[in-house]
């Protein structure tokens, strides 16, 4: 191909650098526009458990302590979560919950950033689109209204992120010292966050099997990574004592075909995914190892091992929409890595793997049969979507329609003696094991039981912790109206993200690859 008609790497940094910034326009302004208009300033169950009754009251009444950073919620270390929350308390005074979901939009933004430049890395022009596009949907479209709603999912981002982080370590790995210490202190900051960081060993270890070179010190590193993993892993199960499904392996093995074949939930289409992403990581090894390959096999992995650590401790029953954000990686890394086998380096060109100060390789070339599969593949995951879509936009539209109601019903409730009569009706359907007021727009805020207790027992220091819009007992902080300021912004900064995502597209040569 002659010199002219390509792109050289400097001309694709600036395009890469503005696509990426669009895309994390729209996804931030999409869920700022989405809390603003559904969001409530009431904790969701988990938060009242997780943030005001594990760290905010103790720290308040007690004195902040170290350890309050790690006392468990449920089987998961939040040390990072319960940061961003008593760093909200002292900028503002007292708890303010759209606070937290403010972060978790730009959070959630940044991932959205970095998954597209680790899944464009070293990638030809048409893996980057089909990311780009990827990223776009699983990101900026509303998978699950009570992640949305729920700053507490910030969490799942940040494990996300220290993810997304070592897969990027793997593919540009140089020296054992500084490279080895970045893996294993970003699985630290992983583990910190959510357990779901357990799976970033077996990320790590596909990509690093998908693209193998000389990486000097990766495999100590790699170890201790898996290492603090397992004993995370081997805590959580034991020592905080998790339930497993109790269901037989059959019945778990056709379960987890069942989320591997997410959105659809079809054991078939989970099994085909399974056998298809088998097959291309084979022909892959036998052709061409080649990071932009590697990488969404990696992030596929993650999401397929979290997957599988959830049919393994729960029934089919208890996947719910809290769950969908992860298991869209699955899908994300499939479509991406089906775009890689599309596009074959030739057999001359020098190994993308190395590290980032290779030149790029000289072109690359359509393999057609992968080319005719991607289209379709795509329109079958977009129309399993169309339900997701239209069940999160049922919880948002019900959530707005109820947020007068539920703010004034546990304004109400807080200070009234009732308080009692509704600990005990919580305690009952916990017994019951029925979590189906996740999805009621009045119950989901309703608090846990041991929260009503220490309100009860400690009403004053309890009852200061909550914002105005709960208790208006005081004007609202700056920050706090600097944040619903953002919210208002939100619509405004998707658009001004979907206008230069338009411009970058218009700028592109068309029908002209991407330097690698």
């Amino acid at each position: 191909m002659p010199a002219a008609a390509r792109l050289t790497l400097p001309d694709r940094l600036p395009t890469l650098a503005n696509a990426s910034f669009a895309l994390g326009l729209i996804v931030l302004g999409v869920r700022l526009a989405l809390f603003g208009y559904a969001g409530s300033p009431l904790p969701y169950y988990d938060q009242w458990l997780a943030e005001f009754n594990n760290t905010l009251l103790p720290a308040t009444v007690d004195g902040p302590s170290f350890a309050l950073l790690f006392t468990p919620h449920n089987e998961h270390i939040l040390a990072t979560t319960k940061l961003l929350s008593l760093l909200g308390v002292g900028l503002n005074g007292y708890w303010d919950v759209p606070f937290l979901a403010a972060i978790a939009a730009l959070v959630r933004a940044i991932e959205a950033v970095l998954t597209f430049r680790v899944l464009s890395f070293a990638a030809a022009r048409g893996v980057t689109v089909t990311a780009w596009l990827g990223c776009l949907v699983v990101f900026a479209t509303p998978l699950s209204g009570y992640n949305l709603l729920s700053g507490l999912q910030v969490s799942f981002y940040l494990s996300d992120l220290a993810l997304l982080g070592s897969l990027l370590c793997v593919a540009r790995w140089q020296h054992a010292g500084r490279n080895g210490a970045a893996l294993a202190l970003l699985t630290l900051f992983g583990l910190s966050s959510m357990g779901a960081a357990i799976a970033i060993p077996a990320a790590t270890l596909a990509t690093h099997l998908a693209s193998p070179r000389h990486r000097p010190g990766f495999w100590t590193a790699w170890i201790l990574s898996a290492t603090a993993a397992g004993a995370y892993a081997l805590w959580a199960g034991a020592g905080v004592g998790i339930r497993t499904a109790g269901l037989p392996l059959a019945e778990r093995a056709a379960f987890l075909l069942q989320l591997l074949g997410w959105p659809s939930g079809n054991v078939l289409w989970g099994a085909a995914i399974l056998f298809g992403v088998i097959a291309g990581v084979l022909w892959l090894w036998r052709t061409q190892r080649r990071a932009a390959a590697a990488l969404p096999l990696g992030l596929a992995t993650y999401a397929a091992a979290n997957l599988a650590m959830l049919a393994w401790r729960r029934p089919p029953s208890d996947f719910h929409a809290r769950h969908f954000e992860i298991a869209a990686l699955l899908p994300l890394g499939v479509m991406v890595l089906a775009a890689s086998l599309a596009y074959v380096t030739s057999p001359s060109a020098p190994d993308s793997t190395a590290p980032a100060t290779s030149h790029p390789s000289p072109g690359t070339a359509p393999h057609r049969a992968s080319r005719r599969l991607l289209v379709p593949l795509a329109a079958l995951y977009l129309c399993a979507l169309v339900s997701v879509w239209l069940n999160a936009g049922t919880y948002l539209v019900a959530a707005h329609a109820h947020r007068a109601e539920a703010v004034a019903h546990y304004r109400a409730l807080l200070t009234s003696p009732r308080m009692q009569q509704a600990r005990v009706e919580m305690n009952e359907r916990l017994r019951a094991l029925d979590y189906r007021f996740f999805d009621d727009p009045i119950l989901r805020f309703t608090p846990h039981p041991t929260v009503y207790g220490n309100i009860l027992v400690r009403p004053l220091s309890a009852l200061a912790l909550l914002a105005p819009e709960i208790l208006p007992s005081r004007p609202p902080s700056v920050t706090s109206r600097v944040v619903r300021v953002a919210f208002a912004a939100g619509p405004w900064l998707a658009v001004l993200g979907a206008l230069l995502a338009a411009a970058v597209a218009l700028k592109s040569p068309a029908r002209r690859p991407l330097a690698p």
